[in-house]
């Protein structure tokens, strides 16, 4: 009886394999994504999750990248915190200012406050106002795929990456960063338009002529912090000889004070320094600039060579001066060759 049972088994299990093609037996596989061209140009990638539904990102989701004024109805200088946490959910930490959605993650940079005297950045807009916001696809994505019109982007190179390029459009504020060699798309970043320049901080935009570009920091000749007088005149030599084997070169000094501060403090650091390099170098004061960098969390001096007329180093304070507690002036500041003597 057995053996009857098995026999029957075999035959209807034969029959089957003839008649759907060994469909039955296979072991459905996970499909694999299907690159599609939509009639508006744009690339799909579709999954089939069950009958007739697609999980997909669609030409608008594409576009969404790299579309002007913002990302999913979040406008930089015009948003909030509170709008995009309820647009996006959360941040990873709390009070932080990165997140994840399911396709992208996402990096916002928040206003810490409107314009304030002394300090070169900014916008005049409260508080937690969004002024960027930078968004990393978690799957592949090409400059290809988000068509962009490169008639109305800049196109540049970044100074230590050769092959990472950028297309900026500032007229409707987006930057596009990618592999030049792959074309990958890294990041799009949604930054101010041009409309909105009437809200940039006077000092901010002041702070680098028309016609010159800012120097790389990371090309900086040295920098040094709170060391004693005899390092710091090491260093100021060793840049002296610098400034002169580049003769057609400008030295740039620019001093930080600390959270707690004299009053004038960075700009006698600088003035000694270059003092300093006047009389003991006998380097010309037209080509050596002192420059008050304003506040860091700890004192700083930083030393740039650049040419002539060329790219133009910029203080870079990490302090608002409203946060500095200022130190009576009971001791005056005086230079010791070159550096702070109280």
């Amino acid at each position: 009886m057995l053996i009857l049972q098995m026999l029957q088994f075999r035959s209807l299990l034969l029959i089957a394999v003839l008649f759907f093609g060994g469909a039955a037996l296979v072991c459905p596989q996970k499909p694999k994504p299907i690159r599609a061209t939509w009639p508006e140009g744009s690339v799909a990638f579709a999954f089939p999750k069950e009958m007739n539904t697609f999980e997909v990102f669609t030409p608008a989701t594409t576009s969404a990248f790299s579309q002007a004024k913002g990302w999913r109805g979040i406008v930089p200088l015009h948003s909030s915190r509170r709008d995009l946490e309820r647009n996006v959910g959360s941040p990873k930490t709390l009070g932080g200012s990165s997140y994840e959605t399911t396709n992208e993650n996402v990096f916002v940079e928040y206003s810490d406050g409107p314009c304030e005297k002394g300090w070169p950045f900014g916008w005049d807009v409260p508080l937690g106002t969004v002024l960027m916001i930078s968004i990393s696809p978690k799957s592949t994505m090409l400059l290809s795929d988000l068509r962009i019109d490169e008639s109305k982007y800049q196109k540049s190179h970044e100074t230590h990456l050769n092959n990472m390029i950028h297309y900026v459009n500032y007229e409707d504020g987006v930057d596009v960063r990618a592999d030049e060699f792959s074309g990958k798309v890294l990041s799009v970043t949604h930054m101010p338009t041009a409309q909105d320049n009437h809200l940039r901080c006077p000092e901010a935009s002041r702070r680098l002529p028309p016609g010159r570009s800012q120097a790389d920091s990371f090309f900086k000749f040295d920098e040094y912090g709170d060391i004693p007088f005899s390092y710091e005149r090491e260093r100021l030599d060793l840049f002296a000889a610098e400034v002169k084997r580049q003769p057609n070169s400008e030295g740039y000094i620019i001093a930080y004070a600390g959270m707690i501060a004299h009053a004038g403090e960075a700009k006698a650091r600088a003035g000694c320094a270059k003092n300093y390099l006047i009389k003991k170098h006998h380097i010309k004061a037209k080509t050596v600039f002192a420059i008050d960098g304003g506040y860091r969390e700890t004192r700083l001096v930083e030393l740039y060579v650049e040419p002539r007329g060329g790219d133009l180093p910029l203080a870079r304070p990490t302090v608002r001066p409203s946060k500095v507690k200022i130190m009576g002036s009971k001791k005056s500041i005086s230079c010791d060759i070159g550096s702070l003597k109280k």
